[in-house]
């Protein structure tokens, strides 16, 4: 039986992507910024506004940014980091390729909000009038939450001996008695700046028990769980990222009044300071009206775990897979809502494609330049139909050269030979997916 997991949570005009399994994707050229010629900017005027709706969720006080980006000292004293930053589009952290797919969900600055933010730089960055309304960083949020489930008691991360980072899984109760359907969650860290990213899924009462049993045998609140759950779990209701995820009008996860929930949460430690207890919260908004159901299609290879993704040192290696879907579901199609790949530090880029059933191919999601600390689910803008007979592409690039190394207990490792494990690679693709309607 085929395992399916998931892993966690502007719109431009754009060409189709050339998809391939070779080590080197193809790069899009980017549109130069049409500028604000004789236009003077100010902060307030021009800039505070894209600094709130871009940079502020995580550039704030407390925030899980390395310094804050909300107030005009603040800016002042990061001006040239932030021109050079955006200017090279690392900031705001939108992997993405902008040649394979337009996305709604997306926090790539425009090219005329780049050529505001560089050229107010450029000319002196002028704070102007402040507003008479203080303007307000823009967070996607609920429009209500039905019910919240915090961890039974803090936990502070504690990662193994040679590793930074510390992923541990907690399992929490359903508190409905009736069958439910969840149509958006969000997640409230305890403390955010050591929180990576958090993973929402659900477990069926025949995968309870064993995870209680992991949970009992591990010291402390929750277990050790590197790698995520594969295959134990019966839905993945999907991650955050500091963003709330609102699913489309009549989609929504199917909970039973049997299953649990199960927290997956990515602690990695702070810009400053240690680890701090954490006591993490899971919101969720749901109806008792039955809705179409959404599934996550996994891709990777069934033997990349028994240890055939090999990467060898000192290389560049690719690595792919394609899979039909529609063999697990009675033949049937889906529609696809969402995408997201999933890499560790080597990896150099990666696509998620369609092979259409007459050899074409459309692409879902390219990232040419991997970064493991930013990876995100990302909303297709209009959704895209996989029918019966098409198969799903997955392609990993693999950098295992000496630059390209991860850096433990403050030392950067020597290249050696990878595999598929938590403290070595993966490769997967999740797409979030409803069922194809008849006729569709």
């Amino acid at each position: 039986m085929r395992l399916w997991l998931v892993l966690a949570a502007a719109v431009f005009s754009l060409t189709a992507c050339v998809v391939n399994v070779q080590p080197q994707a193809k790069m899009c050229i980017e549109a130069a910024p049409n500028g604000h010629a004789g236009a003077s900017l100010t902060y307030h005027q021009d800039v505070e506004p894209i600094l709130a709706s871009r940079c502020m969720r995580c550039h704030t006080s407390g925030g899980p940014a390395p310094f804050p980006l909300d107030s005009y000292p603040a800016v002042m004293a990061q001006k040239d980091a932030v021109k050079q930053a955006v200017g090279a589009r690392v900031m705001p952290p939108w992997p993405p390729s902008r040649c394979c797919h337009s996305y709604a969900n997306s926090d790539a600055l425009s090219d005329d909000e780049l050529a505001t933010l560089t050229q107010w730089v450029d000319q002196g960055a002028l704070e102007g009038t402040p507003p008479a309304v203080p303007v307000v960083p823009l967070r996607r949020t609920h429009d209500r939450v039905d019910v919240q489930l915090g961890m039974p008691a803090p936990y502070t991360p504690n990662p193994k001996a040679g590793f930074t980072d510390d992923t541990r899984c907690f399992l929490l109760d359903w508190p409905m008695k009736e069958t439910v359907y969840v149509t958006g969650l969000d997640i409230k860290p305890g403390y955010a700046p050591q929180m990576h990213h958090a993973l929402v899924l659900t477990a069926s009462a025949d995968d309870v028990k064993r995870l209680q049993q992991l949970d009992d045998a591990d010291e402390g609140e929750g277990w050790n769980c590197p790698g995520g759950l594969l295959g134990a779990f019966k839905d993945g209701l999907g991650g955050s990222f500091f963003e709330a995820e609102q699913f489309a009008n009549g989609l929504g996860h199917e909970i039973d009044p049997t299953d649990k929930v199960v927290l997956t949460m990515h602690y990695a430690p702070p810009a400053s300071g240690g680890f701090q207890p954490d006591q993490s919260t899971v919101m969720l908004r749901f109806q008792t009206q039955p809705t179409q159901k959404i599934t996550t299609l996994s891709i990777f290879d069934p033997a990349w775990l028994a240890g055939s993704m090999y990467i060898p040192a000192n290389k560049v290696t690719t690595v792919s897979y394609a899979d039909e879907f529609s063999q697990y579901n009675g033949g049937k199609g889906f529609v696809m809502h969402s995408v997201n790949l999933h890499m560790h530090e080597r990896g150099k880029s990666g696509q998620v494609a369609v092979l259409r059933k007459d050899g074409s191919r459309e692409c879902l999601l390219q990232i040419d330049n991997w970064d493991h600390a930013h990876q995100g689910d990302y909303q297709l803008a209009e959704d895209v139909k996989l029918y019966p007979g098409d198969r799903l592409l997955l392609s990993c690039t693999f950098d295992n050269t000496v630059a390209h190394q991860k850096v433990v207990n403050g030392q950067l490792e020597k290249p050696h030979d990878l595999n598929w494990a938590e403290d070595q690679e993966m490769c997967a693709g999740f797409v979030t997916a409803s069922e194809l309607p008849a006729g569709g």
